[in-house]
Protein backbone atom coordinates (compact mmCIF):
# COMPACT_ATOMS: atom_id res chain seq x y z
CA UNK A 1 0.00 0.00 0.00
CA UNK A 2 1.41 3.39 -1.04
CA UNK A 3 1.84 5.95 1.73
CA UNK A 4 0.70 9.49 0.95
CA UNK A 5 3.51 11.99 1.42
CA UNK A 6 2.73 14.54 4.12
CA UNK A 7 1.79 17.93 2.60
CA UNK A 8 4.32 19.78 4.78
CA UNK A 9 7.09 18.75 2.37
CA UNK A 10 5.49 20.70 -0.50
CA UNK A 11 4.91 23.97 1.38
CA UNK A 12 7.08 26.83 0.11
CA UNK A 13 7.33 28.32 3.61
CA UNK A 14 9.47 25.35 4.71
CA UNK A 15 11.74 25.33 1.66
CA UNK A 16 15.35 24.81 2.77
CA UNK A 17 14.46 23.19 6.10
CA UNK A 18 15.94 19.71 6.56
CA UNK A 19 13.70 16.72 5.97
CA UNK A 20 14.45 15.37 9.45
CA UNK A 21 13.07 18.51 11.05
CA UNK A 22 10.04 18.52 8.76
CA UNK A 23 9.35 14.88 9.62
CA UNK A 24 9.37 15.75 13.30
CA UNK A 25 7.06 18.73 12.73
CA UNK A 26 4.71 16.67 10.57
CA UNK A 27 4.13 14.22 13.42
CA UNK A 28 2.98 17.09 15.65
CA UNK A 29 0.83 18.86 13.06
CA UNK A 30 -2.86 18.30 12.46
CA UNK A 31 -4.64 17.86 9.14
CA UNK A 32 -8.23 18.98 8.86
CA UNK A 33 -10.88 19.78 6.28
CA UNK A 34 -13.42 22.56 5.83
CA UNK A 35 -16.56 22.75 3.73
CA UNK A 36 -17.90 25.71 1.81
CA UNK A 37 -18.70 28.76 3.98
CA UNK A 38 -17.24 27.10 7.08
CA UNK A 39 -15.60 29.46 9.56
CA UNK A 40 -11.98 28.37 9.93
CA UNK A 41 -10.96 31.23 12.24
CA UNK A 42 -13.32 33.44 14.23
CA UNK A 43 -12.38 37.02 15.02
CA UNK A 44 -11.66 37.46 18.72
CA UNK A 45 -10.85 33.79 19.34
CA UNK A 46 -7.62 32.59 20.95
CA UNK A 47 -4.73 32.44 18.48
CA UNK A 48 -2.86 29.27 19.44
CA UNK A 49 -2.32 27.73 15.97
CA UNK A 50 -0.62 28.61 12.70
CA UNK A 51 -2.60 27.50 9.63
CA UNK A 52 -1.44 26.32 6.20
CA UNK A 53 -3.83 25.96 3.27
CA UNK A 54 -3.12 22.71 1.45
CA UNK A 55 -6.02 22.76 -0.99
CA UNK A 56 -8.85 25.16 -1.81
CA UNK A 57 -9.31 28.88 -1.26
CA UNK A 58 -10.26 30.92 1.79
CA UNK A 59 -11.27 34.51 2.38
CA UNK A 60 -10.18 36.78 5.21
CA UNK A 61 -13.18 38.78 6.42
CA UNK A 62 -14.13 41.49 8.87
CA UNK A 63 -17.36 43.24 9.79
CA UNK A 64 -17.94 46.99 9.55
CA UNK A 65 -19.58 49.04 12.27
CA UNK A 66 -22.88 48.92 10.37
CA UNK A 67 -22.75 45.11 10.18
CA UNK A 68 -21.54 44.60 6.60
CA UNK A 69 -19.09 41.77 6.00
CA UNK A 70 -15.98 42.79 4.06
CA UNK A 71 -13.60 40.43 2.28
CA UNK A 72 -10.09 41.75 2.92
CA UNK A 73 -8.12 39.33 0.77
CA UNK A 74 -8.04 35.78 -0.59
CA UNK A 75 -5.81 32.98 0.73
CA UNK A 76 -4.60 30.57 -1.96
CA UNK A 77 -3.16 27.06 -1.85
CA UNK A 78 0.25 26.81 -0.21
CA UNK A 79 -0.13 30.01 1.81
CA UNK A 80 -0.21 30.30 5.59
CA UNK A 81 -2.29 32.50 7.87
CA UNK A 82 -3.01 33.26 11.50
CA UNK A 83 0.55 34.45 12.13
CA UNK A 84 -0.31 37.70 13.95
CA UNK A 85 -1.96 36.00 16.92
CA UNK A 86 0.75 33.34 16.96
CA UNK A 87 3.45 36.02 17.24
CA UNK A 88 1.93 38.13 20.01
CA UNK A 89 -0.37 35.62 21.69
CA UNK A 90 -3.36 37.90 21.21
CA UNK A 91 -6.80 37.14 19.85
CA UNK A 92 -7.59 36.76 16.16
CA UNK A 93 -7.91 40.13 14.42
CA UNK A 94 -10.07 38.85 11.53
CA UNK A 95 -12.17 35.85 10.56
CA UNK A 96 -11.29 33.31 7.85
CA UNK A 97 -14.01 31.52 5.87
CA UNK A 98 -13.71 28.71 3.34
CA UNK A 99 -14.83 29.65 -0.18
CA UNK A 100 -15.25 25.97 -1.09
CA UNK A 101 -14.08 22.63 0.24
CA UNK A 102 -10.58 23.00 1.68
CA UNK A 103 -7.78 20.99 3.26
CA UNK A 104 -5.61 22.56 5.95
CA UNK A 105 -2.68 21.82 8.21
CA UNK A 106 -2.31 23.39 11.64
CA UNK A 107 0.74 23.77 13.83
CA UNK A 108 0.75 24.69 17.50
CA UNK A 109 1.93 28.17 18.48
CA UNK A 110 4.72 26.63 20.56
CA UNK A 111 6.09 24.61 17.62
CA UNK A 112 5.73 27.52 15.18
CA UNK A 113 7.63 29.92 17.45
CA UNK A 114 10.39 27.39 18.10
CA UNK A 115 10.88 26.96 14.36
CA UNK A 116 10.89 30.69 13.66
CA UNK A 117 13.36 31.41 16.48
CA UNK A 118 15.76 28.68 15.35
CA UNK A 119 15.61 29.25 11.57
CA UNK A 120 16.38 32.80 10.38
CA UNK A 121 15.08 32.02 6.88
CA UNK A 122 11.61 31.37 8.34
CA UNK A 123 11.79 34.58 10.37
CA UNK A 124 12.69 36.45 7.17
CA UNK A 125 9.75 34.93 5.29
CA UNK A 126 7.44 35.83 8.14
CA UNK A 127 8.68 39.44 8.17
CA UNK A 128 8.09 39.69 4.42
CA UNK A 129 4.55 38.38 4.90
CA UNK A 130 3.89 40.99 7.59
CA UNK A 131 5.28 43.70 5.29
CA UNK A 132 2.94 42.45 2.56
CA UNK A 133 -0.05 42.73 4.91
CA UNK A 134 0.88 46.31 5.82
CA UNK A 135 1.20 47.24 2.14
CA UNK A 136 -2.07 45.46 1.36
CA UNK A 137 -3.87 47.44 4.04
CA UNK A 138 -2.54 50.68 2.55
CA UNK A 139 -3.53 49.62 -0.97
CA UNK A 140 -7.03 48.69 0.21
CA UNK A 141 -7.53 52.10 1.78
CA UNK A 142 -6.39 53.78 -1.43
CA UNK A 143 -8.66 51.54 -3.51
CA UNK A 144 -11.72 52.25 -1.37
CA UNK A 145 -11.14 56.00 -1.81
CA UNK A 146 -11.75 55.64 -5.57
CA UNK A 147 -15.20 57.02 -6.34
CA UNK A 148 -15.91 54.95 -9.46
CA UNK A 149 -17.01 51.39 -8.52
CA UNK A 150 -15.95 49.93 -11.90
CA UNK A 151 -12.46 51.33 -11.37
CA UNK A 152 -12.37 49.89 -7.82
CA UNK A 153 -13.33 46.44 -9.09
CA UNK A 154 -10.70 46.54 -11.84
CA UNK A 155 -8.11 47.65 -9.28
CA UNK A 156 -8.79 44.58 -7.14
CA UNK A 157 -8.85 42.28 -10.17
CA UNK A 158 -5.35 43.40 -11.18
CA UNK A 159 -4.04 42.27 -7.79
CA UNK A 160 -5.39 38.77 -8.49
CA UNK A 161 -3.64 38.31 -11.85
CA UNK A 162 -1.39 35.28 -12.23
CA UNK A 163 0.98 34.85 -15.16
CA UNK A 164 1.17 31.36 -16.65
CA UNK A 165 3.74 29.96 -19.10
CA UNK A 166 3.50 31.75 -22.44
CA UNK A 167 2.75 35.02 -20.61
CA UNK A 168 -0.92 34.07 -20.31
CA UNK A 169 -2.52 36.19 -17.60
CA UNK A 170 -5.45 34.77 -15.69
CA UNK A 171 -7.61 35.69 -12.70
CA UNK A 172 -9.18 32.93 -10.62
CA UNK A 173 -12.37 34.73 -9.71
CA UNK A 174 -13.49 34.76 -6.09
CA UNK A 175 -17.25 34.56 -5.51
CA UNK A 176 -19.00 37.75 -6.57
CA UNK A 177 -20.06 38.33 -2.97
CA UNK A 178 -16.39 38.32 -1.95
CA UNK A 179 -15.47 40.79 -4.69
CA UNK A 180 -18.40 42.95 -3.64
CA UNK A 181 -17.10 42.96 -0.07
CA UNK A 182 -13.56 43.76 -1.16
CA UNK A 183 -14.67 46.74 -3.25
CA UNK A 184 -17.64 48.02 -1.21
CA UNK A 185 -19.99 47.37 -4.13
CA UNK A 186 -23.12 45.31 -4.68
CA UNK A 187 -22.98 41.88 -6.33
CA UNK A 188 -24.93 43.34 -9.24
CA UNK A 189 -22.25 46.00 -9.76
CA UNK A 190 -19.53 43.35 -9.74
CA UNK A 191 -21.47 41.29 -12.27
CA UNK A 192 -21.90 44.31 -14.56
CA UNK A 193 -18.21 45.20 -14.28
CA UNK A 194 -17.08 41.70 -15.26
CA UNK A 195 -19.61 41.71 -18.08
CA UNK A 196 -18.17 44.98 -19.35
CA UNK A 197 -14.66 43.52 -19.36
CA UNK A 198 -15.96 40.62 -21.43
CA UNK A 199 -17.96 42.80 -23.82
CA UNK A 200 -15.01 45.09 -24.52
CA UNK A 201 -12.65 42.18 -25.20
CA UNK A 202 -10.35 42.99 -22.30
CA UNK A 203 -11.01 39.56 -20.84
CA UNK A 204 -12.60 36.22 -21.66
CA UNK A 205 -14.27 33.91 -19.18
CA UNK A 206 -13.62 30.19 -18.84
CA UNK A 207 -15.86 28.90 -16.05
CA UNK A 208 -14.55 30.62 -12.90
CA UNK A 209 -11.42 32.01 -14.54
CA UNK A 210 -10.91 35.29 -16.37
CA UNK A 211 -8.32 35.21 -19.15
CA UNK A 212 -6.95 38.73 -19.44
CA UNK A 213 -6.40 39.35 -23.15
CA UNK A 214 -5.55 43.05 -22.88
CA UNK A 215 -3.82 43.67 -19.54
CA UNK A 216 -2.66 47.14 -20.61
CA UNK A 217 -6.24 48.31 -21.17
CA UNK A 218 -7.20 46.87 -17.78
CA UNK A 219 -4.33 48.80 -16.21
CA UNK A 220 -5.44 51.97 -18.00
CA UNK A 221 -8.87 51.62 -16.37
CA UNK A 222 -7.20 51.31 -12.98
CA UNK A 223 -5.13 54.43 -13.70
CA UNK A 224 -8.19 56.37 -14.86
CA UNK A 225 -6.87 56.73 -18.42
CA UNK A 226 -9.98 55.12 -19.91
CA UNK A 227 -13.41 56.61 -19.27
CA UNK A 228 -15.64 54.31 -17.22
CA UNK A 229 -19.31 54.24 -16.47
Amino acid sequence: MLMTRHPIYSLEFFSGISENILTSIASDSQLRTAVRNQQVITKGSLGDELFFLIKGRLQVTDVTEDGRELCIYIINEGEYFGELAVIDGGSRSTSVVSIGDAELMTMSRHTALQLIYSHPILAERLMKKLAYLVRLSSQNRAMLSIQNPYQRICTVLTTLIRTLPGNLKIIELPPQQSLAGMTNCSRETVSRAIGQLLNTGIAEKDRKTLIVREPERLQHIVQGKIATE
